[in-house]
C-alpha cells in the first residue's frame, strides 16, 4: 500500500533541491521551469489529498454524531458534497496542467509522468536523449580476454573467496530495480546495490536527487578499440550520463555530494576520481576503476 506520509520525509531543504532542478552554475532553460512547476504541483496534489481527507473525516463525525441536529447532518452532507466536488475539480486541473506540460516539452498523451531535462534533446516519461553516448564515455578499458576479480575481503564467512569475472559472462548476470529503474549487474554485486537504493528512498527518492537513467552491464568494447568495457563484467554503473559527461578534465555533475557518498561509502569508485580523465557518470567496483573490489 502506498505510504503517502513517505512524501513528506525529505527535509525542507532536499524537498526545495527536488524542486529547483536547475543546479547553481548549470545551464537553465524552459524545460527546468517546466519541471519546477510539475514538481509543485504534485506537492499541491498531497496537500489537496491531505487536506480533503481531513475535511470528508469532520463532515463524517458530524453526520455520526449529529443526534438529530438537523443543523450538523446539514453541514455534514455539504462537507462531502464539497468534498467529492473538489477531488472532481483536483483530477480536472491535474489533467489539464499534465496535458499543457507534454505539449511544450514533449511527450505522448496519457498518464501523468515526471518532465526530465538533461542535456541533448529533453523529454517526459521515457522520451530519449538526443546524445551519443559512446562519445561522452571512453571510460578505463580492460585488455581483450583479460579476467578482473571480485573478492570477499573478509565481508562473508568465506573469507577471502575470489571471483574471477570475464567479459560478458551472461551466466553471472541479473536484473534488479536500482533507483527506479531495471538493471543488470554481476549477481555479488546486488547487495550492495540494495543498501544503496534503500539510503536513496530513505533521502526521499526521486524528490531529494532524480534519476532518469541507469546503465549496468553491457557486453561492448569500448569505441573504436578491441578492449572491453568494465560494463561488460557487470561491475560498473553509468547514472543520469546526459547531466554527468565523461569529460578529460573537467567534473561536471549535477550529483549532491550525499549521492556520491552513498556510492563511495559501498567502495565504488567514482569517475571523476580519476586522473586521466572525469566519467561524472561512472562508478565501478572494479580496483582498475577505483573501486575496492569487493562483493
Amino acid at each position: 500500500m502506498f505510504d503517502i506520509s513517505s512524501m513528506f520525509r525529505p527535509t525542507v531543504a532536499q524537498a526545495a533541491e527536488g524542486l529547483v532542478t536547475c543546479q547553481e552554475g548549470g545551464a537553465c532553460s524552459f524545460c527546468h521551469l517546466m519541471e519546477m512547476v510539475n514538481g509543485i504541483v504534485e506537492w499541491l496534489i498531497v496537500i489537496v489529498v491531505l487536506f480533503t481527507i481531513l475535511m470528508m473525516a469532520y463532515a463524517g463525525f458530524l453526520l455520526i454524531f449529529s443526534a438529530g441536529n438537523r443543523a450538523s447532518l446539514e453541514q455534514g452532507k455539504q462537507l462531502f458534497f464539497n468534498g467529492i466536488i473538489g477531488m472532481l475539480i483536483m483530477l480536472a486541473g491535474w489533467t489539464m496542467v499534465d496535458t499543457v506540460i507534454k505539449l511544450l516539452v514533449g511527450g505522448n498523451l496519457g498518464m501523468w509522468n515526471e518532465v526530465q531535462c538533461g542535456a541533448g534533446q529533453y523529454g517526459v516519461g521515457g522520451a530519449a536523449y538526443d546524445i551519443d553516448l559512446e562519445q561522452l564515455e571512453f571510460e578505463a578499458a580492460v585488455e581483450p580476454g583479460e579476467v578482473i576479480t571480485l573478492s570477499t575481503g573478509g565481508h562473508f564467512a568465506t573469507d577471502g573467496e575470489v571471483l574471477a569475472l570475464s567479459p560478458c559472462d551472461e551466466s553471472s548476470i541479473i536484473t534488479m530495480g536500482f533507483l527506479g529503474h531495471s538493471i543488470r549487474i554481476h549477481r555479488n554485486l546486488q547487495s550492495s546495490l540494495e543498501n544503496i537504493d534503500a539510503q536513496w528512498r530513505a533521502r526521499g527518492g526521486n524528490s531529494a536527487y532524480r534519476v532518469y537513467s541507469v546503465g549496468g552491464y553491457d557486453c561492448r568494447k569500448i569505441a573504436g578499440s578491441d578492449k572491453n568495457s568494465y560494463h561488460s563484467y557487470g561491475v560498473a554503473i553509468d547514472v543520469n550520463p546526459p547531466t554527468n559527461p565523461h569529460l578529460k578534465t573537467e567534473c561536471r555533475t549535477d550529483m549532491p555530494q550525499w549521492f556520491r557518498d552513498l556510492f563511495i561509502q559501498q567502495g565504488w569508485g567514482w569517475g571523476c576520481n580519476w586522473s586521466s580523465s572525469k566519467d561524472a557518470m561512472h562508478f565501478s567496483k572494479a580496483s582498475g576503476e577505483g573501486g575496492n573490489g569487493r562483493y
